[in-house]
């Protein structure tokens, strides 16, 4: 039944990673898993069947069989049991790469992310197509790109059916961008294209400014994946944008027919989530890293957003996994910060309550280990201390703010109490830890429209 589901599928069910023979890696598949070979008592019969079939009907007679009927077999459960243990792995391992079976089972392997130059792996005379996550709008705007190779770009900004509910409304956050962010970098209109490969909105259109050879360059979980897929037309089990690190070599996909077969290569994402020093790759533990990259749909628990919070009264901060810290400025009693670590495939991360946050340096370097859940770094005792990255406001009957850390998934901030005046609230993070909000754009577009 699933091998005809997914039949067109060329993509884990797990994590979402395209499959390949490249060992090892997220998408890895063992050459060997496509064949279907028959179970024991299969055999079996087919051996008894052959047999019969060479005996004359004089002979079958003499040995009691009567008007050709074949007796039915007696397994035994273990052989059944065996086959049916057989099967089910057989079809594990037809919609699961080896990478997440592996991290189901508890093994684990180092992350490899690859640390290459991707525009240096684009092709001559492909064209770049830069792809932007409306949600994370305008962090996911690679700058250096725009100022480096300026009209051989095409901007894709994915996933705006979460901020208007219908594509007639895209004309009007396209203004907004343009005034925000692409007018100031002397961006033409026309290579701009607002996209929803969820809802197939302008799609069409974009393919037509596609050359014969595109290249999809951009930040971890912007949409390069799903966008590719959804112009070919194959499909893709579970959104990779919610995992980190899910392509980790170039993909070449070939549009539909109706898009006149035009070649895709989905490429690595850039740097700032790949590199140490960079992105959130070479601070975590690597079994960490492995479950996070190892998408978590087979395996995960209960519903990412009804995740305990973590809640710090006067006096006290937050620390999400080591990595990240919230401090509450000039509270008054009876308010409390509460804060919900909602990480996209990655249900293990929920952080803990300290004194200061000097105290989660302090906690980074003890030589006492750490709960797993409350410190995820690879090397603590070579960690650095946080350091004050951003300041938000809380505002009076506001809902709470986003806080987005590239490559690893979404945080969640309320304030509970007086609320008679604006609170501040300081995030620290370790050094090349990006972090962003999406109040600005998701407030002024979705409440507004």
């Amino acid at each position: 039944m699933f091998r005809k589901i997914f039949s067109r599928s060329v993509h884990c069910l797990s994590c979402g990673s395209k499959f390949h023979r490249i060992q090892y890696g997220p998408g890895f598949q063992n050459p060997t898993k496509n064949p279907s070979y028959p179970s024991f008592a299969e055999a079996q019969e087919k051996s008894f069947q052959e047999l019969l079939s060479n005996l004359s009907e004089e002979q079958k007679r003499a040995v009691g069989f009567k008007n050709l009927d074949v007796p039915i077999h007696e397994v035994p459960a273990r052989i059944l049991e065996r086959d049916f243990k057989k099967r089910s792995k057989q079809e594990r391992e037809f919609l699961q790469c080896r990478w997440c079976i592996d991290a189901m089972q508890g093994r684990e392997y180092p992350v490899v992310v690859p640390k290459v130059d991707v525009i240096g792996e684009i092709p001559n005379g492909y064209q770049i197509v830069h792809v932007i996550d409306a949600m994370d709008f305008p962090m996911t705007v690679c700058k250096d790109i725009v100022l480096k190779y300026g009209p051989r770009v095409v901007f894709a900004i994915t996933r705006c059916d979460l901020l208007a509910d219908h594509h007639n409304k895209l004309g009007k956050l396209k203004n907004y961008m343009m005034e925000e962010v692409f007018d100031k970098m002397k961006v033409d209109p026309r290579n701009v294209h607002l996209l929803s490969a969820k809802r197939n909105w302008n799609l069409e259109k974009f393919a037509e400014c596609l050359k014969d050879g595109n290249a999809l360059v951009g930040k971890t979980g912007s949409g390069k994946t799903t966008l590719a897929v959804a112009l070919s037309g194959s499909i893709l089990p579970y959104p990779t944008w919610e995992l980190p690190f899910t392509t980790q070599r170039a993909d070449e996909y070939k549009t539909k027919p109706e898009f006149r077969s035009k070649l895709i290569l989905d490429l690595p994402s850039l740097p700032e989530s790949t590199n140490k020093g960079k992105g959130i790759y070479g601070l975590i533990r690597p079994k960490f890293m492995r479950k996070i990259v190892a998408g978590q749909p087979m395996t995960k628990l209960g519903n990412k957003y009804s995740r305990p919070s973590i809640v710090a009264k006067p006096g006290q901060s937050i620390s999400i996994g080591g990595m990240v810290g919230f401090e509450l400025l000039k509270a008054k009693p009876g308010q409390a910060i509460h804060v919900w670590p909602i990480i996209g495939g990655f249900s293990a991360i929920l952080g803990r309550k300290v004194s200061s946050i000097e105290k989660i340096y302090q906690l980074n370097t003890s030589p006492t280990p750490q709960h797993d859940q409350w410190n995820i770094l690879d090397s603590p005792k070579e960690s650095e201390p946080l350091q004050h990255q951003m300041s938000f406001q809380i505002q009076r009957n506001q809902v709470g703010q986003s806080v987005v850390v590239r490559g690893l998934g979404m945080l969640q901030a309320k304030l509970y109490g007086n609320m008679s005046e604006p609170y501040n609230i300081n995030v620290h993070t370790l050094p090349g830890v990006e972090l962003g909000l999406r109040t600005e754009l998701l407030e002024w577009f979705r409440l507004k429209n």
